[in-house]
């Protein structure tokens, strides 16, 4: 190696590395999430009391803007009844209770509060919806 590559070498090497410690790091996408849940609403009152227990296994879906077209994405809700949905784009989005499965039969389930809500996610927010409440309904059968 001649002594001029050697200069170029050793010069380069810090030029690099100052290069590189001023370019800025590149950020995560901000995103948001919506949180809720669904309980089970006794007195049909419209809100979650202390003892109102929370309703697992129900399919909670997501649509961007308004209800009704393509599904973005579905979860279950826990144990506990919470659901979440994370690592949003902000924007206009629709949260809904999908109770169909569940209100067969004689004995259903009716909301107590309405069956969807439209969010508005902001980058690096958490946005925690009011849950949605269900009540036991009985039905009776026609002609029984």
């Amino acid at each position: 190696m001649s002594f001029r590559s050697a200069m170029q070498l050793i010069w380069t090497i810090p030029l690099v590395l100052a290069m590189a410690a001023c370019q800025p790091a590149s950020q995560p996408p901000e995103t948001g999430e919506i949180i809720g849940g669904v309980y089970c609403d006794q007195n049909a009152n419209g809100d979650c009391d202390c003892a109102e227990q929370g309703f697992s296994d129900i399919r909670i879906h997501l649509y961007a803007d308004a209800c009704g077209g393509q599904i973005l994405q579905s979860v279950m809700t826990s144990a506990d009844g919470s659901f979440q949905f994370a690592d949003l784009q902000p924007g206009q989005y629709c949260v809904f209770v999908d109770i169909q499965p569940m209100c067969g039969g004689v004995a259903g389930y009716d909301l107590t509060t309405g069956i969807s809500r439209a969010v508005l996610v902001k980058a690096n927010h958490t946005h925690e919806l009011l849950w949605f409440g269900l009540t036991p309904v009985m039905r009776s059968n026609q002609g029984d």
